[in-house]
């Protein structure tokens, strides 16, 4: 994908977190298979299945979410804010639209 279409990607995924965090939800599982985009260009964002919905700056220490896109701290199981953990993901999947693969190549997987 060119740099071009993804920035305007990102920006509208990242309108969306921001929203979804003005309401207290976090997705938790951010990544592209998570992401639709309609015939007119319009994007989804799908599968809130682990959100949390908690206050701004509460700690979770939830192991969740698709390890590719999880943040350091989810791995070592520390407590974490998820809002700051859906950012992370987005930074990934940012990598992965401009790349076209991920960053980072989990033992997980």
């Amino acid at each position: 994908m060119k740099e071009t279409e993804a920035r305007e990607y990102v920006r509208t995924i990242a309108k969306t977190l921001k929203y979804c965090h003005e309401q207290g939800v976090s997705h938790r599982d951010l990544k592209a298979e998570n992401v639709l985009v309609s015939k007119d260009g319009r994007l989804k964002l799908i599968d809130f299945a682990f959100a949390f919905k908690g206050e701004k700056g509460e700690k979770v220490d939830t192991f969740c979410g698709t390890p590719s896109y999880m943040a350091p701290e989810i791995f070592l199981k520390a407590p974490h804010c998820p809002r700051k953990a859906d950012i992370w993901a987005l930074g990934i999947l940012a990598f992965k639209l401009v790349i076209g693969e991920l960053p980072f190549v989990s033992r997980f997987q």
